[in-house]
């Protein structure tokens, strides 16, 4: 396909007529004022050595289609972050021909991590291996185990994740206070002799209790199809998803209950709910759906699915000679909603930003600033080197705001076009259902599950 001319015939020169003619007289004549080019230029030209035309060079991906005459082997890879860096290093690779691909039938492949991986303690919830079940309660959040040592029950928070980090090089980390954020799958303690039904009452911050209702998931199956749990009537009772129960769901006899999450007792969507705190507990029933007196202990939650507020209060710009620590002149403002900025012809200048970050869970905020081919460089506060950022972060579980003001050096060297301020605040809230390192660093990690962003384009141009 490529292997070819790109033109069967030699195109002809995009060239008015007049070029052409061999007398300079008659091509001056033809062509007149249609081309603005010096007279004499045009007596010069030689149509008999032209040369072209030149066109522009393109990349043309074109897919070409080889028959392969095996089939791929199967081979695995497997890896993770087992030293806390953000990169994953493998914890698996045996090299290739695991499986190979004439393999008649199902293959157990067993892969064996290395010794230096981090094992997971639980990765599938609440299993009767690991829970001791005495009473009704809530015994996880997610994977997160409401063990005290983990979860503050009388607050509602999680002590390790995102923690406040103190001013000091020897400063240590106290426990933080990180809300829950996104969908809750509540794992506790409802299945006893005497309980058919149960349902999740829940206080909002005091108030009258009063039960979840409306809220249907699925719960996974080792080899079968997911149970789909629904509520039975209007006041929030579920069935209990014991072995009866799946024979008639599943119309089989059972010798043990497939589920793979059996204890999960609720998927709670808590962006349908308002920002604060809930006491949350069991109650259970019998076949009548009448309560049960066993008594439960009600479980504090508190979510905050809300993002940081961020906000640019002031925007300055100044020349900036190289030998002066302070702006000559003083700052111009350019705090309007098209900020623009007419470099003088030669000069440095310096861009003033004053900004705020602030929220009920406020974590952390950075600002940092973007342009044409290179960055701005921070100098105030110094950065000690060429970043073009600066971050801060909570230091305290009260600290909830923080107001800045940096100052970028942007060298008259730097190309003229749109530069850009951007702010990213984040939110102590995660979400524990997984997604992040939790059980494996025993979930002490920190998360940016929620955040928020705000830029503003600045317009610089030559004077």
């Amino acid at each position: 396909l490529l292997d070819r001319p790109a033109f069967p015939e030699p195109p002809e020169p995009p060239l008015p007529e007049g070029f052409l003619r061999p007398d300079p007289e008659e091509r001056l004549e033809l062509l007149g004022d249609e081309v603005p080019v010096d007279p004499e230029v045009i007596a010069a030209i030689d149509p008999d050595r032209i040369v072209g035309p030149f066109l522009r060079c393109r990349d043309v991906f074109v897919p070409e289609w080889r028959t392969f005459v095996d089939v791929p082997d199967i081979t695995f890879r497997v890896t993770q972050d087992v030293d806390g860096d953000g990169t994953q290093e493998p914890i698996y690779s045996e090299g290739f021909f695991d499986v190979r691909w004439d393999e008649g039938g199902s293959v157990n492949v067993e892969l064996v991590a290395d010794d230096d991986a981090n094992s997971i303690p639980t990765c599938d919830g609440l299993t009767p291996e690991n829970v001791e079940c005495e009473t009704p309660s809530i015994e996880s959040i997610g994977l997160l185990s409401t063990d005290s040592s983990l979860y503050d029950d009388s607050s509602g928070y999680a002590r390790r994740i995102n923690r406040p980090k103190p001013t000091g090089p020897s400063a240590s980390r106290p426990d933080g206070t990180a809300p829950f954020a996104g969908t809750l799958q509540l794992h506790g303690c409802h299945r006893f002799e005497e309980a058919s039904y149960y349902r999740v009452l829940y206080s909002y911050d005091g108030g009258a209790e009063r039960p979840f209702t409306g809220h249907e998931w699925h719960v996974p199956a080792i080899g079968r199809d997911p149970v789909h749990v629904q509520p039975t009537g209007t006041d929030g009772w579920y069935p209990i998803l014991d072995i009866p129960y799946l024979e008639s769901y599943y119309d089989e006899t059972l010798n043990d209950n497939p589920l793979l999450f059996p204890f999960w007792v609720l998927n709670w969507n808590t962006r349908g709910y308002r920002n604060g705190t809930y006491d949350v507990r069991l109650q259970l029933a019998d076949s009548n759906m009448d309560p049960l007196s066993t008594s439960a202990a009600a479980s504090s939650i508190t979510v905050d699915n809300r993002a940081p507020n961020l906000d640019i209060s002031r925007l300055d710009w100044a020349p900036w000679p190289e030998s002066r620590s302070e702006p000559p002149e003083g700052w111009n403002d350019i705090t309007e909603s098209c900020p623009r900025i007419e470099r003088p012809p030669g000069e440095d200048i310096g861009i003033r930003v004053t900004f705020r970050a602030w929220g009920e869970h406020f974590r952390s905020v950075r600002a940092s600033a973007h342009g044409c081919g290179r960055n701005p460089t921070l100098i105030k506060p110094s950065s000690g080197g060429s970043s073009n950022s600066y971050s801060y972060w909570h230091q305290s579980t009260s600290n909830r705001s923080h107001k800045q003001t940096l100052v970028f050096k942007l060298p008259a060297t730097y190309q003229q076009g749109v530069y850009r301020i951007r702010l990213r605040g984040v939110s102590r809230a995660f979400n524990p259902a997984g997604g992040g390192p939790g059980p494996s660093k025993d979930w002490e990690y920190d998360n940016d599950h929620i955040d928020s962003h705000l830029n503003r384009l600045i317009s610089v141009s030559d004077a």
